[in-house]
């Protein structure tokens, strides 16, 4: 090989990258320019959506007098995601003053205003259409979180707190709540969601529940990790070995643990939490129809 050929191989073998790297150069600024186009882009779209959910649920909600459907934002003074926060924050706090108004005997523990919510929804006091709705609010708040203030819009915010306060004014009306409703799974589910909820027992692992689960006492670890947030005295208060709740409710998750310990992620999408498991295998009992049974309520 001469001389020439050698510099020929060497210009070959170093074109495409030093190419590459002049492309990346040259691209450089319009690239960084695309990503703020593309958030921008994301914003509208969750304003779109935000302000089309939140008419088709106000619009879902019946019985309620039509005249406080509609919400002047601007004299509110604040921006329409505050007023989103503000509605959200009144509906708990009417379903807290009345959850305590319902229930005095469980005042002894203070849970807070989302519990509450979660209450009249477990205790089927809300038809349907405003059980759909509440949801579809709630989720539409957590969502509205993640981006910024501008991506709710002044229509959509009207339509949230339209609907919101829609919500606010059945929970209001409600006089009493039908005894024997709410089914020992259910009353489970709904105390274990709202520990959950706070968000302070996330270190609570898969790991944990498969080991309290094999012993037997699931529930009683719940009760001492969670004590501030959950009251299951009603289960584990039990004295009569013919209402004992608590070995027929291990009984089961044990079948289920024995089947599906190591599959979490795959059938029911549990990744970590060991309370999101709890709840993925509680609902898996009530829809195989086994466990407590509906004249064995605690309501």
């Amino acid at each position: 090989m001469n001389t020439l050929e050698f510099i020929s191989k060497v210009v070959e073998s170093i074109a495409w990258p030093f190419v590459f790297v002049v492309l990346i150069l040259l691209l450089k600024e319009p690239i960084k320019n695309i990503f703020p186009f593309i958030e921008r882009l994301k914003v509208k779209d969750f304003e779109l959506n935000f302000r089309r959910q939140a008419e088709e649920t106000m619009q879902s909600i019946i019985g309620v007098d039509s005249s406080i459907e509609r919400v002047d934002i601007e004299k509110l003074n604040m921006s329409p995601m505050e007023a989103v926060l503000m509605a959200w924050k009144k509906l708990e706090e009417a379903a807290e003053i009345k959850y305590l108004e319902l229930e005095p005997k469980l005042q002894k523990k203070k849970f807070g205003p989302d519990h509450a919510l979660g209450y009249f929804e477990y205790m089927g006091t809300l038809v349907p259409e405003t059980k759909k709705a509440l949801s579809e609010l709630r989720l539409l708040r957590n969502q509205a979180m993640l981006f910024p203030k501008e991506a709710v819009s002044e229509d959509g915010a009207n339509a949230f707190v339209g609907a919101a306060n829609k919500i606010r004014k059945q929970i209001e009306a409600i006089s009493a709540v039908t005894k024997i409703k709410l089914t020992t799974l259910s009353y489970v589910l709904f105390e274990i969601n709202a520990v959950l909820d706070t968000g302070k027992y996330d270190h609570i692992s898969i790991d944990d529940i498969h080991r309290e689960i094999e012993n037997g006492t699931v529930l009683r670890f719940i009760a001492k990790e969670a004590a501030e947030d959950i009251d299951l005295s009603l289960i584990l208060d039990r004295d009569s070995d013919e209402l004992n709740f608590e070995k027929t409710y291990t009984r089961h998750l044990q079948s289920i643990y024995g089947g599906y310990a190591g599959q979490e992620r795959r059938k029911w999408g549990v990744e970590n939490k060991g309370l999101c498991l709890l709840i993925a295998w509680t609902i898996e009992i009530i829809q195989r129809g086994s466990g407590w049974q509906a004249n064995e309520d605690i309501a």
